[in-house]
């Protein structure tokens, strides 16, 4: 997997689902300890550490090394502190061997910063306002259809790769 991941999808459209797979995945693996920041508590995450609380998170994340960090829900990060933190996250993440997971609603509402440090993208429906500016950063065919994916269906974007199709 990429240094750090951002899985953009507006409601129910299966990138909660793809997160909980591929925090499975790492876990099961046995490579790397898997960390969970979820402000609605999911009880169904395979990994070594869950919180919802976001400044306990952090703690945990500083003394952790080869970790994923699965960080759900983004888009509630609301004050300036709560979204410097999701970007200092990103950038002393790899220098610790980590690798962040941003989960998030709308790529709009994902702090630009932190979604630049992600160089791949998982991009599930997302509205057509959202779809326009990420065809500004992404400029390929594909990007457009976003708004008419179906549930389950994603862009995989990377920022020095093509555009692929895939499903969850």
């Amino acid at each position: 997997m990429a240094a750090h991941i951002c899985i953009i999808g507006l409601p129910e459209t299966g990138k909660s689902t793809l997160a909980k797979r591929m925090a499975a995945a790492v876990k099961a693996q046995g490579n790397y300890g898997v960390l969970v920041c979820d402000p609605m508590y999911s009880q169904d995450w395979v990994c070594d550490y869950q919180t919802h609380d976001l400044h306990e998170f952090v703690r945990i994340y500083q003394d952790s090394r080869l970790c994923y960090a699965f960080i759900d829900e983004c888009y509630m990060l609301d004050s300036a502190d709560e979204r410097t933190i999701l970007t200092k996250l990103n950038a002393m993440g790899r220098h610790y061997g980590n690798r962040n997971v941003m989960i998030g609603q709308r790529f709009t509402a994902m702090p630009k910063t932190a979604r630049e440090l992600a160089p791949r993208k998982f991009i599930f429906n997302q509205s057509p306002e959202d779809a326009v500016e990420i065809y500004r950063r992404y400029p390929h065919e594909e990007v457009k259809q976003l708004p008419k994916l179906g549930v389950g269906e994603y862009l995989d974007l990377s920022t020095f790769a093509c555009v692929r199709r895939k499903s969850a």
